[in-house]
């Protein structure tokens, strides 16, 4: 027997459910890697209410932590909060994710507390994250999904790069386009030869 759409709607709505809860993601905690260039799936982390990629902190960081990210993948109203991975930096649990998406906008990706909105950068805006497919993504108020996600290198530093919203798309001081993944990067697999030298 062939069931339409309607029939499903309408035995799922007997039962209860509806296709929005069936469907529905609970919030989830994830952490967040880069991937583009030289960046094979390098951390996203807070320091001073900025956003970095890399494995060494800011020269004069005040308080730096790697970061959980929790998300609600149904429902792009909703704000990226943070958590800190470290006890010495729990103060930061709680700041949201913002990205300043307006036109021809080269901007440092950042975390504000949310009882301190007004401390935003101007057109900056905390909500409107999704996903298109792995990729972390902004859903525009046209709908569009964007992925706009660049990485700057902090010249004074090796092994550091400034997460950077880059509406114009423009590169610029040696940026390179980024997507951010749910995904950590695999471990890397040793070659035939040093598989064999470890067997000796």
């Amino acid at each position: 027997m062939l069931v339409s759409v309607n029939t499903l709607s309408s035995f799922l709505a007997l039962a209860g459910f509806t296709f929005a809860a069936f469907y529905k993601r609970e919030t989830t905690s994830i952490s967040l890697y880069a991937y583009g260039g030289t960046l094979g799936g390098l951390n996203v982390f807070y320091a001073d209410s900025l956003a970095y990629v890399g494995f060494v902190s800011p020269v004069g960081a005040s308080v730096t932590s790697n970061i959980t990210v929790n998300e609600d993948a149904s429902d792009d109203t909703v704000a990226w909060t943070i958590t800190a991975n470290s006890t010495d930096a729990s103060s930061i649990d709680g700041m949201e994710l913002y990205i300043i998406p307006t036109n021809g906008s080269f901007a440092q990706v950042g975390f504000v507390s949310s009882t301190n909105a007004s401390s935003l950068p101007t057109g900056a805006v905390t909500t409107g994250f999704s996903w298109f497919g792995k990729n972390a993504a902004y859903d525009d108020p046209s709908g569009a999904l964007n992925l706009f996600y660049w990485a700057e290198p902090v010249t004074e530093t090796d092994g550091l790069w400034r997460l950077m919203w880059n509406q114009a798309g423009t590169p610029t001081n040696g940026s390179v386009p980024i997507t951010l993944k749910s995904t950590a990067p695999l471990p890397a697999t040793p070659d035939t030869n040093t598989v064999a030298e470890l067997l000796l």
